[in-house]
C-alpha cells in the first residue's frame, strides 16, 4: 500500500527502483531518467499549450524518482496530451479519441515512419499508427480507470507522445 511520504524521505529514491534494478540487472539513476527525458522534445510549431503540458508530463515523470507510483500517472497524462493534441489538431472538438485517431490516420496526419520505435512494414506505411486506433484508448482507460500494476514505462510513454504530437503539427503538415 502506498504510504504518504515524511518530510525527510521526500528528497530520497523510492526504494522500487532498487528492487527493478536488482530484478532486471540495470541502474536506473536520477541523472539517466532525466537525461532521458531532456532528449524528448515537441517541435516549435506544436501550440504552446500542448508544449507546456508535455512539460508537465516530462516533470511527472521525473519525479517517479521519488514516487514510483507516479508512473502510471505520467503514463495517463501522455495518453491524455495526444488525445488535447489531437483535439486542436481536428479543430471540430466533436470526436472521442478513438475518432480522432482514425482521422489521424485516414488524413494521414501520422505515419509509422514518424515514431522512432516502429519499423516499418513494406507496402503499409501506417501498419502501426492503425493498431494505434484501437491501443492507445484502451492504454488511456486502463490507466484512467486505475491499476496496482507499476512499471516503469513513463519515458517509452512519452517518446510515443512526441513522436505523435510532432506528426500533427508538422509545419508542412499545417499549411
Amino acid at each position: 500500500m502506498e504510504q504518504f511520504k515524511t518530510l525527510n524521505e521526500v528528497g530520497q529514491p523510492d526504494e522500487r527502483h532498487a528492487l527493478l534494478d536488482a530484478v532486471t540487472g540495470t541502474q536506473l539513476t536520477l541523472e539517466g531518467l532525466h537525461h532521458a527525458l531532456s532528449q524528448l522534445s515537441l517541435s516549435s510549431s506544436a501550440p504552446a499549450e500542448i508544449q507546456s503540458q508535455f512539460n508537465v508530463c516530462r516533470n511527472l515523470a521525473l519525479y517517479t524518482w521519488y514516487s514510483y507510483s507516479l508512473d502510471p500517472v505520467a503514463q495517463l497524462k501522455s495518453y491524455i496530451l495526444i488525445e488535447h493534441a489531437l483535439d486542436i489538431r481536428d479543430g471540430s472538438r466533436k470526436r472521442n479519441f478513438k475518432g480522432l485517431l482514425k482521422r489521424a490516420v485516414s488524413e494521414r496526419w501520422i505515419l509509422d515512419a514518424g515514431f522512432s520505435h516502429v519499423r516499418q512494414t513494406p507496402g503499409d506505411d501506417q501498419a502501426y499508427c492503425k493498431k494505434l486506433i484501437g491501443v492507445l484508448p484502451s492504454l488511456r482507460n486502463a490507466a484512467a480507470h486505475g491499476s496496482n500494476a507499476l512499471h516503469q514505462n513513463a519515458v517509452q510513454c512519452l517518446a510515443l507522445s512526441a513522436d505523435f504530437i510532432n506528426q500533427l503539427f508538422r509545419a508542412e503538415s499545417l499549411e
